[in-house]
């Protein structure tokens, strides 16, 4: 990704727009194809990528507008997992600092959330029914987040050029394909194999 101080700034421009409350920013989680642990490809929330940078899932950004402090959460460790990792702050963590700013009357800013085991997570930590959560959404956040992504920075115009050149490659490989015989699916998996070989599944 990019460099850490263009997150930094990012995350700071996003305090200044919002001027106080918490802004829960959740990043996707792995998605079981036919058990836990068989997952399909992962694709990271965009939002999350754009103020934190990480494509590991189960991670979840807090952001204090007032204070400007960042934090992020995860996965609850085991007994096994700290021994090499030290204490790290977890989901459960993360509950007990929203349900306590909740208690004091703070804002908690949040996006639609479009997956449905984020759906549940978010309403497990800020104590609302799934059905609620489009009511309790944050619209000065979506707002202040769609103002600042539609406006590029160099780092982010020199990724889309490179990104046309990805799509070049695939439609001329499409192209010169398509001749009698030959089925959709062969086409779509060249495709395909040409972006992965350009690093972008």
């Amino acid at each position: 990704m990019f460099a850490k101080e263009i997150y930094i700034r990012r995350r700071s421009a996003l305090c200044g727009k919002m001027g106080s409350g918490l802004i829960l920013i959740p990043g996707n989680m792995l998605t079981p194809n036919n058990y836990l642990n068989n997952a399909y490809y992962f694709r990271q929330d965009s939002s999350f990528l754009y103020y934190f940078g990480l494509n590991t899932p189960a991670l979840v950004g807090l952001i204090d507008a007032d204070s400007g402090e960042v934090a992020l959460y995860g996965d609850d460790f085991t007994v096994e997992d700290i021994i090499w990792t030290g204490p790290q702050p977890s989901l459960r963590d993360l509950k007990t600092h929203l349900t306590k700013a909740i208690v004091q009357g703070r804002r908690i800013h949040y996006l639609p959330p479009y997956r449905g085991e984020t759906k549940l997570l978010l309403a497990d930590l800020l104590g609302l029914k799934p059905a609620a959560l489009h009511d309790h959404k944050s619209v000065e956040l979506m707002m202040a987040v769609a103002e600042m992504r539609e406006k590029k920075g160099p780092e982010e115009i020199e990724e889309l050029e490179k990104s046309f050149h990805i799509g070049y490659a695939m439609h001329t490989t499409a192209m010169k394909m398509c001749r009698p015989g030959i089925v959709e699916r062969e086409i779509a998996g060249a495709i395909e194999g040409v972006a992965k070989s350009y690093g972008s599944g």
